[in-house]
């Protein structure tokens, strides 16, 4: 009986253009993957304090071109959850990425700031 072996290799982009916000409006982004795999299902799980409904593209790459793509929202306790069926053995990428501001429900372009200038953290990329 071969042994499955599965990698899985998170990466977190939060994309944003932000631009300088007032200390009391930014949110110090956090963003936590805690990915698994069984023999079976991928479970891809990410605990995050963007605000609800946050829409996010999560992508995941794996071996023979295998490519999956994943529109998923922040639900009220911060967490992004999706479960996929596991194609082959091997490593895969997976990357996390927030849809533009002017994308996102309106009360989360107001928590985010125009052009998510309210974001802050290691997570932002301007």
């Amino acid at each position: 009986m071969k042994k499955m072996i599965l990698q899985l290799v998170t990466i977190a982009t939060l994309f944003t253009l932000a631009t300088p916000a007032l200390a009391k409006d930014t949110l110090d982004l956090t963003f936590k993957s805690t990915s698994s795999a069984t023999k079976k299902n991928v479970d891809l799980a990410v605990k995050t304090n963007l605000p609800k409904d946050t829409k996010i593209q999560t992508t995941v790459e794996g071996p023979k071109d295998f490519k999956e793509k994943f529109n998923l929202k922040v639900d009220k306790k911060g967490f992004v959850k999706q479960e996929f069926k596991g194609k082959k053995y091997g490593t895969y990428k997976i990357t996390y990425a927030t849809q533009v501001v002017k994308k996102q429900p309106s009360s989360v372009q107001k928590k985010l700031g125009k052009n998510g200038s309210n974001l802050t953290g290691k997570f932002v990329y301007k």
